[in-house]
């Protein structure tokens, strides 16, 4: 069974992370078979925004990235 402060399943079977830890998400078929899926959800410690997403370079030339 799934510890749910880390991670909850929907009826679909979408996996959700709640907090960082690790768990084990048992899935059951109607016919008996079973899957077995370990899952560890990582905190995140914030976030970054370039202000490209590509850019080509010719040799020796610099790009500043904010």
């Amino acid at each position: 069974m799934a510890d749910k402060s880390v991670a909850k399943v929907d009826a679909k079977g979408k996996v959700t992370a709640v907090s960082a830890g690790d768990t084990i998400i048992t899935a059951k078929s109607s016919n008996g078979l079973t899957a077995i899926c370990t899952v560890k959800v990582n905190q995140l410690f914030g976030s970054i925004e370039l202000n490209y997403t590509e850019y080509d370079l010719a040799v020796e030339m610099s790009l500043n990235l904010k």
